[in-house]
């Protein structure tokens, strides 16, 4: 009976651990073999990641651009570019696609699925091409899946609050999800009718409705004190 109960005390601890190493080990296969993805589009960020800390969102010197449209990937990758040194893309890379690998593991974690098929569900994300070039070449995939995932984890469990605040800080990621923003809401009020929710809706609207009020203004999305008083 002992013996038993070790041999299925090891098996439910190391079994998962394992099959999460062999899913690692695969995904972090394929992404090797493709590690040199190059890309124009996606370059344009690698100048605000080196400029980040002296003025953020600065293209050149004295002036704000805004090219970037994710601020979250270029404030991550910001930091990465002044830890890494002359490693920083290498090191960029990886972590972007650690970002992948990580919504997977949310997903599965977050949504109660077996461990078991896990690794079938990384093979197959593996093999879209476009999406592991696209995370090789920097562009915001890793922030995108890992921002979603968490989401969707989020709706699934009926986390309302924190569902909220997420969803209402997608538009950092790319400005796009910010139409995801718009469902999640829209399905919120309609169905919950909750005062404390419409409360946070509103908190994390202001946010977005400031920016659209200085870029309407202004034809900028930061202001003077963002820009570190350039005043251009």
């Amino acid at each position: 009976m002992l013996a038993n109960d070790l041999k299925n005390s090891f098996k439910d601890r190391y079994t998962p651990a394992g099959i999460y190493f062999f899913s690692f080990i695969l995904f972090a296969l394929t992404a090797y073999e493709i590690r040199n993805s190059v890309s124009g589009d996606a370059s344009i960020y690698f100048t605000f990641f080196k400029n980040f800390f002296d003025l953020p969102f600065s293209y050149q010197e004295g002036t704000v651009s805004h090219g970037a449209s994710s601020p979250l990937h270029v404030l991550l990758f910001g930091c990465v570019y002044a830890l890494a040194g002359e490693s920083w893309l290498t090191a960029a890379k990886v972590i972007n696609f650690g970002l992948v690998f990580l919504a997977l593991v949310v997903l599965q974690r977050g949504l109660r699925l077996p461990v078991a098929p896990f690794p079938l569900l990384v093979a197959l994300v593996a093999s879209f091409s476009v999406l592991m070039a696209s995370t090789a070449e920097l562009f915001e995939i890793g922030l995108v899946v890992l921002s979603v995932s968490v989401l969707y984890v989020l709706l699934k469990q009926d986390r309302r609050t924190e569902a909220v605040i997420v969803a209402g800080l997608l538009h950092l990621v790319r400005p796009e999800l910010i139409l995801i923003t718009f469902a999640v809401y829209a399905v919120y009020l309609f169905k919950f009718k909750e005062m404390r929710l419409l409360k946070i809706m509103i908190l994390m609207g202001a946010g977005q409705l400031r920016v659209l009020c200085l870029h309407g203004v202004s034809g900028s999305r930061l202001d003077s004190l963002q820009r570190g008083g350039t005043g251009h």
